[in-house]
């Protein structure tokens, strides 16, 4: 059993950092049973329960505090299938011990304790949320837990169902370490959800001193309070999918690298993030305004849609960036943007000269702007291939765009498919393409940049051939059509 505790630090971190309890203070009457080793996966209900001299007690009720510490947390752990009330749960809260607990189709579980429930503490703890069932939580859920004597590592993944917090939550933590104790390796806490829905009353705090990481593929979260993607620790955050909504009444609604020592990333593909701060004043930061603490918040692609029903700040430490495929969902800002650190940008189609690509629509007023900017980026066509130019607007309600100034020739002349190597398979890319008058690309057979495909362009392949035997030479008739195309150009240049 855990019987330290944390002093308080504060009203609200006391709450995501105190340590593991055989007994809180709000149910001091409360009986401890241990989930019996090596019984396999059976019922919660069934009688597998023991206490601390492992004597058998009866199943855990409301008032009770169950420790799930299975010798094969793997495999052997109970299983939920009906309504089950406890005061609090940890799974995994030995060290080296390994526990776990599945909610299935018709599980209604319910705790009564405000305090915090563990899945990994100091120990391996696994939390399964199935479709069709039901966890409410009157308290805080904090995966990865550890201190200066064992490192948890928890993971919680939720395919369907119900997660619940009550008024009194305080929210969910992934990557808990205590305040104190050297970490050589920190506690690690993951939530993957791909179904079901989530909707608490407290914040979501991805990395707090630890390593953290939320996978979201599908499903919605939804928190009256506020999101932080490493706040002391490391916290990830990925969304292909799904649904995220964060309104807070006042204050940040969302912080990316919150607090020195953090390294927070946050990247959406998919799906929807809406944050809001009801108070007209916060919004949305992209790192801390001081300290050593990196942030990183990217877009991927054109299907995702982004909301900042307020203000988006990003600091000195931070990073915007933005992978572009046929096109790029702009961030919507409803208000001001403040701009700092850097822009980053990579386009996974090469684009043609011209098009243009908007970045942030704000409709208030624009301070500041990126202070690092690389205008020459990569593409399909090769490193550093592609020549932007970027706009920030003009006044209150405008938008960021940027535009493909130009085609960059690659690093090595004829290498249309930027392998490294110009052989023939970038000939026959010249072949099929050629003759382009206008608007070709590197990966066409654009060898010198002048956006067509022609015989000079062959000509520059053949001076660069690094390949090797009969792959060198090209057919006849592409001779015949290099030569011709290659005086024609000559000829219309004079």
């Amino acid at each position: 059993m855990i019987h330290a505790s944390l002093p308080k630090i504060g009203r609200k971190l006391l709450l995501l950092v105190a340590a593991p309890m055989a007994c809180g203070a709000e149910a001091s009457h409360a009986a401890n049973a241990y989930y019996g080793a090596n019984v396999g996966a059976q019922n919660f209900m069934t009688a597998n329960w023991v206490d601390n001299a492992n004597a058998p007690v009866a199943v855990p009720g409301s008032g009770d505090l169950p420790y799930i510490n299975s010798v094969n947390g793997v495999t052997d752990y109970p299983y939920i299938d009906s309504a089950v009330a406890v005061q609090r749960f940890l799974i995994g809260e030995l060290t080296a011990s390994q526990g776990g607990l599945e909610l299935r189709s018709g599980a209604n579980l319910t705790t009564s304790a405000t305090g915090a429930h563990y899945v990994g503490a100091r120990g391996t703890g696994l939390l399964r949320i199935l479709p069709g069932s039901t966890l409410n939580i009157n308290g805080s859920l904090q995966v990865g837990w550890g201190d200066a004597t064992g490192r948890g590592t928890g993971t919680v993944t939720q395919t369907g169902g119900a997660y619940n917090g009550t008024s009194a939550s305080t929210g969910v933590t992934l990557g808990v370490s205590a305040v104190s104790g050297s970490f050589v390796t920190p506690s690690n806490g993951t939530y993957n959800l791909s179904g079901g829905t989530m909707d608490f009353g407290g914040p979501l705090v991805v990395g707090l001193a630890g390593v953290g990481a939320f996978n979201m593929s599908g499903g919605s979260v939804t928190t009256s309070n506020y999101i932080q993607v490493g706040r002391t620790g490391t916290g990830t955050f990925v969304q292909t999918a799904g649904a995220v909504t964060a309104v807070r009444a006042a204050g940040d609604a969302m912080v990316i690298g919150a607090l020195a020592g953090a390294n927070g990333s946050y990247s959406i593909s998919g799906g929807s993030l809406s944050i809001t701060s009801l108070d007209g004043i916060g919004g949305v930061v992209n790192g801390a305004a001081t300290g050593d603490a990196t942030a990183l918040f990217k877009v991927i692609g054109s299907s995702p849609t982004i909301n900042f029903n307020n203000n988006f700040v990003q600091n000195a430490n931070a990073t915007l960036a933005f992978d572009i495929g046929a096109g790029i969902s702009p961030i919507a800002v409803t208000t001001n943007a403040t701009l700092n650190g850097a822009l980053g940008i990579k386009f996974t189609t090469t684009p043609s000269v011209g098009q243009q690509f908007t970045l942030m629509n704000y409709g208030g007023t624009l301070t500041g702007t990126f202070a690092s900017f690389d205008d020459i980026v990569d593409s399909p066509a090769g490193v550093n291939s592609v020549k932007l130019t970027l706009d920030y607007g003009a006044g209150a309600g405008s938008a960021i765009k940027v535009t493909v100034a130009s085609l960059v020739a690659p690093a090595v002349p004829g290498d249309f498919n930027a392998d490294g190597s110009v052989n023939a398979l970038d000939l026959a890319a010249w072949k099929t393409n050629v003759p382009i008058a206008a608007g070709a690309t590197v990966a066409q057979g654009d060898a010198d940049a002048d956006a067509d495909v022609d015989g000079v362009d062959f000509l520059i392949w053949q001076r660069n051939f690094t390949g090797s035997g009969i792959a060198a030479v090209p057919e006849p008739a592409s001779l015949l059509l290099a030569s011709i195309v290659g005086l024609a150009f000559i000829s219309r240049r004079r």
